[in-house]
């Protein structure tokens, strides 16, 4: 039988997402696991991880994105008004020239629509 080779990207961390703790009985000690996205797999496929077996910068990076400003630095968006929403007839360009698809498209228009008008 001939196996497909193992992909390294499997053990290498794309993100974490979540973070829990519990306190381990016998000890008291507080014990950390990250749930953590690997890089090339599925988001169903993210496991659970003790962490000192993730990689510092990563969790220092769901740290930073995590944390919520002060509440005098939030910049409310004021809503626009309803009448001065246009349909968007054809994709911005985004970064490497990517484009949205039609039905991206539209479901940008129905959220920018929802956004004036709800």
């Amino acid at each position: 039988l001939e196996e497909d080779p193992f992909n390294p990207d499997y053990v290498e961390v794309d993100r974490v997402l979540d973070v829990a703790e519990h306190t381990e009985p016998n000890t008291g000690q507080t014990i950390k696991h990250y749930l953590v996205k690997w890089r090339s797999l599925q988001y169903e496929d993210s496991t659970w991880e003790l962490q000192d077996d993730v990689d510092p910068a990563k969790i220092k990076q769901f740290e930073i994105f995590s944390k919520l400003p002060p509440k005098e630095q939030w910049k409310p968006k004021k809503k626009p008004i309803a009448k001065e929403w246009e349909k968007l007839e054809e994709s911005p360009v985004y970064k490497n020239e990517n484009r949205l698809r039609a039905y991206q498209l539209e479901g940008l228009n129905w959220l920018l629509f929802s956004w004036y008008n709800g």
